[in-house]
C-alpha cells in the first residue's frame, strides 16, 4: 500500500487544467443564464395562457348549459306558472281591496311628503 503524496508538478498541472476549464466556461455562463431565464419566461407565459384558455372553456360551457336550459320547455313552463301565480295574487289583492272599500267614491291616501335636507359642503382641508 502506497501512502505517498501527489507530486507538486501533478498538482500544478491539475490546477492549471481546472483554471483553464473555468476560464473557458466563464463566457458561457451569462449566455446560459439568459437562455434559462428566457425558457422560464416562456414556460410562465404558456402556463398563464393555458390557465386562461381553461377558464374561458369552462365559462363557455357554463353559458352553453345555461342557454340550453333556457331553450327547454321546462323554463317556458316555469315562466308560465310564475305568471299565473302573479295574476292570481293580483286578483286576490284587488278582490280584498274591493271587499273592504266603503260604499261611495274611493279615496286614495296621499303619499307621505318627503323632506329634503341640504347638507353643507365638505371641507377638504
Amino acid at each position: 500500500m502506497h501512502t505517498g503524496t501527489i507530486p507538486i508538478e501533478q498538482q500544478v498541472s491539475c490546477a492549471n487544467l481546472i483554471l483553464a476549464c473555468a476560464a473557458a466556461a466563464a463566457p458561457r455562463r451569462p449566455r446560459a443564464r439568459r437562455t434559462l431565464e428566457a425558457k422560464l419566461v416562456e414556460a410562465k407565459s404558456k402556463k398563464d395562457t393555458l390557465k386562461a384558455r381553461a377558464k374561458s372553456a369552462a365559462t363557455s360551457k357554463q353559458i352553453s348549459d345555461m342557454l340550453q336550459g333556457l331553450n327547454s320547455s321546462n323554463a317556458v313552463t316555469a315562466f308560465e306558472r310564475m305568471e299565473e301565480k302573479v295574476v292570481a295574487l293580483e286578483s286576490e289583492a284587488e278582490a280584498t281591496l274591493q271587499a273592504r272599500a266603503p260604499a261611495g267614491p274611493a279615496r286614495v291616501p296621499a303619499a307621505p311628503r318627503r323632506t329634503v335636507v341640504q347638507m353643507p359642503p365638505l371641507c377638504m382641508a
